[in-house]
């Protein structure tokens, strides 16, 4: 049913996650909402207090109000697992409360396992456009998605053409208006031409191949050393940077790596944790290694392009329909180190090819990417979603 707004305020649209973890999904919202303030959209960002304090960080910066929630998150902990479902009911209606208050138009939920928000958001009477970022997802998790949203769902939004392919692939979601939007990168903020800092890493006469994420399974980093072993056994003038953040429950996958790399006796790899100057960091790099499993859009490596750096990346989400093989960047099979070592071998040695590859890169970033471009989708989505 079409809702009436007052014409005399903004569209007011609850963007909702579940986790408060920074993370592209994140960075997304605060791109998006930050481009649509001076479109008649306001934006409340809802989520979780727990390890969010880099998100809010970036959402103050932006001026982007938000709702800081009590809302439990299922992990394979059984504790906190018992706890997601006991307390499910209780935080899905204290979330209905709160859009009520907020008097949302429009309910912006993240994931197929986050389920909470897009059932609070019904049963508050308010639209659900459900956005999807993912391409691999328990069978489980899947089933109840499939079953809810084909009942609750007023529009989804898809990462990438996998994602749509994933996901949409039953008679049920079909019929339900959808949109491919890409994870957007800010061009003109992350401009290999403006200064940089000089002092990212330390002084050295090393090409720098860089991996930056957030360390878990699913950035196939693992790959990334194996890959780092391979060359530095024959080259040491190569320096492989880990640049990303390790949370508590990856510890276990972490010290599993870093035996890896003493086993294989990988030279000159360094870890850095978190770093929030990603544009420098960037700016320092002179191959950037995408090694993930699953992937949707991968907003670091949109950076990486915005940034003209050379690329080389498994063939996960929509790489190989943003990055032109051989043209804009390198696209090789996952779990493949070996595929990854010979392609950053290339660009190692050629210098003009690496810049080739980074202007071509760059190109693309602003012609297909664009945070502009990806708020306008969204305004579109938006405004068609409750004219409906």
């Amino acid at each position: 049913m079409k809702k009436n707004i007052e014409s005399n305020r903004p569209i007011r649209v609850a963007n909702l996650m579940e986790e408060g973890r920074f993370s592209g999904q994140h960075n997304r919202i605060v791109q998006v909402a930050a481009h649509l303030k001076g479109r008649g959209i306001e934006t409340i960002v809802y989520f979780p207090r727990q390890d969010s304090e880099f998100f809010e960080q970036r959402l103050n910066e932006h001026g982007i109000n938000y709702r800081l929630l009590k809302l439990r998150r299922p992990t394979l902990a059984l504790k906190a697992l018992i706890l997601y479902f006991i307390y499910f009911f209780p935080d899905v209606f204290d979330l209905v409360k709160r859009l009520r208050k907020d008097a949302i138009d429009l309910a912006h939920c993240n994931g197929s396992w986050q389920i909470k928000a897009p059932l609070a958001a019904w049963l508050a009477g308010i639209k659900v456009l459900w956005h999807l970022n993912d391409t691999k997802m328990p069978s489980i998790v899947k089933g109840v998605f499939n079953i809810l949203s084909s009942m609750i769902a007023d529009f989804f939004i898809l990462a990438s053409q996998r994602v749509q392919t994933y996901y949409l692939n039953n008679n049920l979601l079909k019929k339900i208006p959808s949109m491919i939007i890409q994870a957007p990168v800010d061009t003109q903020r992350l401009d290999p031409d403006k200064p940089l800092a000089t002092d990212v890493f330390e002084p050295d006469q090393c090409l720098r191949v860089v991996f930056i994420s957030n360390i878990t399974p699913v950035k196939g980093v693992e790959y990334f050393i194996e890959m780092a072993g391979l060359l530095s056994a024959k080259r040491n003038d190569v320096a492989f940077h880990i640049v990303g953040r390790c949370y508590t429950n990856q510890q276990k996958y972490v010290d599993g790596l870093k035996e890896l790399a003493s086993q294989l006796q990988v030279r000159n790899l360094h870890w850095h944790g978190f770093r929030s100057d990603i544009i420098n960091v960037l700016g320092a790099t002179d191959v950037f290694v995408c090694s993930s499993v699953y992937e949707a859009s991968p907003t670091v490596v949109w950076e990486a392009m915005s940034m003209a750096r050379a690329i080389v990346s498994t063939d996960v989400g929509d790489i190989p329909v943003i990055i032109e093989n051989g043209k804009s960047g390198f696209v090789v099979p996952t779990r493949n180190p070996a595929a990854l070592a010979q392609k950053v071998e290339m660009l190692i040695g050629d210098p003009e090819l690496r810049h080739s590859f980074g202007q071509e890169a760059r190109h693309r970033a602003k012609a297909m990417l664009d945070v502009s471009i990806c708020a306008k989708r969204h305004e579109e989505v938006y405004r068609r979603t409750l004219s409906a």
